[in-house]
C-alpha cells in the first residue's frame, strides 16, 4: 500500500504542477513543467528505496548498502553521459528516474535475501504449495 501510495503521490504532484506551476514562475520558467514528473517518480523511487533499506540495516549488512549506491552513481554518470546530449536538460531527470528505479529494485531484493520479508512471493507460493 505504501508503495501504491507513493506513486500516486507522485503522479498528484505532476498533475498538479502541470495545472499551477505556470501561474507561479516567470514566463521564462513555464517549460520547468516538463521536469516535475520525471523527477517526482523518480523520488517516489526513492522513497521505496527508503522503505526497504532499513531491513538491510537490521540484518546488519549494511556494506551491500554502500555497494549499490556505488554502483547506483556510476550508472547515473553513465546515463547522464548518454542521455543529456541527446534530450538537452530532460536526460538527466531521465537519468535520475532510472537510476532510482534500479537501486529500489535492488536493494529491495537484496532486503529480500538478508531478512525474511512477509511480502516475500517466492515464500508465499511455496508455503501455499506445502499445504
Amino acid at each position: 500500500m505504501y508503495f501504491f501510495a507513493i506513486i500516486v503521490l507522485a503522479i498528484s504532484l505532476t498533475v498538479i504542477s502541470n495545472l499551477f506551476l505556470v501561474y507561479f514562475v516567470g514566463e521564462e520558467f513555464k517549460q520547468s513543467v516538463i521536469y516535475v514528473g520525471w523527477i517526482a517518480l523518480g523520488y517516489a523511487f526513492n522513497g521505496m528505496y527508503l522503505m526497504v533499506t532499513n531491513y538491510i540495516f537490521y540484518a546488519k549488512k549494511t556494506k551491500y548498502i554502500g555497494l549499490l549506491t556505488g554502483t547506483a552513481a556510476i550508472i547515473n554518470i553513465i546515463l547522464n553521459i548518454l542521455l543529456v546530449p541527446i534530450y538537452g536538460p530532460i536526460g538527466a531527470a531521465y537519468a535520475t528516474t532510472i537510476v532510482y528505479f534500479i537501486q529500489f529494485i535492488s536493494v529491495w531484493i537484496l532486503s529480500s535475501k538478508v531478512y525474511s520479508m512477509p511480502w516475500n512471493i517466492l515464500r508465499i507460493i511455496k508455503k501455499d504449495n506445502n499445504m
